[in-house]
């Protein structure tokens, strides 16, 4: 393909990038958040077809949010995954998690902050 053909095909990627973005906002607390946005893929029809999940949430709360999404995602009792199945869909490969840089406003806010997290 000649350069303009693919920028062409890079600016529908990025165009239609916000249809492959689920966003949850009804929970208020991480475990909830989860349960809601495994409600919206198994709505979406989209359980089998997902290739890659990108888990953004803050630093210090990484820890959390990856026990809860693993709680959720993976089923005891039936042994089926929320997400595709574990011959087509790898978790160690598929599933990411990205944490972003929490701003503080002074030291004391966050080493109370994180001392809370590690509570729980």
């Amino acid at each position: 393909k000649s350069s303009d053909e693919n920028k062409d095909n890079d600016d529908d990627n990025i165009n239609n990038f916000g249809e492959h973005i689920l966003l949850e906002d009804q929970a208020m607390t991480t475990i909830q958040n989860f349960f809601y946005i495994f409600q919206m893929i198994d709505a979406s029809n989209m359980r089998n077809k997902i290739e890659q999940i990108q888990i953004v949430t803050s630093d210090f709360h990484m820890k959390r949010s990856k026990y809860n999404f693993d709680t959720m995602f993976y089923n005891e009792q039936d042994k089926t995954q929320i997400i595709g199945n574990s011959k087509e869909f790898n978790y160690d490969d598929s599933v990411h998690f990205a944490p972003s840089e929490t701003e503080w406003k002074d030291e004391q806010e966050k080493n109370k902050k994180r001392a809370k997290e590690e509570k729980l």
